[in-house]
């Protein structure tokens, strides 16, 4: 006989945050398998400071043979295996662009608290038997735990200023103009016949393809 745990977690975790100023970005993860939930704070306690506040709930597995008499003519296996796994990805971005005539300033911060803990357990016995436990082959009582936790962080941080004079406000508002004379289509222009050779310009916020500000051909 044999019982086994193949619980896993997979987790994903990807955060992002951008801007044209100062930018604070901070990611809190907690994950947890064979422990009670507990809060984001206890949670941050025992991230930073390595304690275990929350209880302990292992993921438990056991085979057992209790009270019993067997006679069996071939081999006899009592055996428990756990394979828990915790797979945790977790990233951060923290991105600034300023850019102005002329004072500009910028500044990008990120931060990444992650915490992964696993607890199993795995028992296999033979207990109290009334009679003989008797085996004709092999006689195997094993027990195996090979739990695992696989945690990857990723964490950036980008702050880029300009301050040209207003060349690139200039220089921006140039080719808009340009692509707005030169173009025979706006992407914004709804659903529209197109000919070889016809120019399309598309706008700054156009989500579903090409890139801002460019005019196609």
């Amino acid at each position: 006989m044999t019982a086994a745990n193949t619980s896993d977690i997979d987790a994903t975790l990807d955060s992002s945050t951008s801007t044209g100023d100062k930018v604070v970005g901070v990611t809190l993860a907690f994950n947890t398998l064979g422990w009670e939930a507990q809060n984001v704070l206890f949670g941050a306690i025992d991230a930073l400071l390595g304690t275990n506040i929350g209880d302990e709930q292992p993921a438990s597995v056991t085979a057992s043979i209790t009270e019993s008499t067997l006679e069996v003519t071939g081999d006899l296996t009592v055996r428990a295996e756990s394979a828990a796994q915790l797979n945790a990805t977790a990233s951060n971005a923290a991105i600034s662009a300023a850019s102005a005539l002329y004072g500009a300033s910028g500044a990008a911060t990120s931060g990444l608290l992650t915490s992964n803990m696993v607890s199993s357990t795995a028992k296999a016995f033979i207990k109290d038997a009334t009679g003989t436990v008797r085996a004709g082959g092999t006689l195997t009582v094993a027990a195996t735990d090979t739990a695992g936790i696989y945690a990857n962080i990723k964490l950036v941080s980008s702050s880029t200023t300009t301050n040209d004079g207003g060349v690139g406000v200039f220089n921006k508002s140039m080719r808009n103009l340009a692509g707005v004379v030169l173009a025979d289509f706006m992407s914004g222009d709804g659903e529209q016949t197109i000919a070889f050779g016809d120019r399309v310009q598309v706008a700054s916020d156009y989500e579903n393809g090409g890139d801002g500000e460019y005019l196609y051909t």
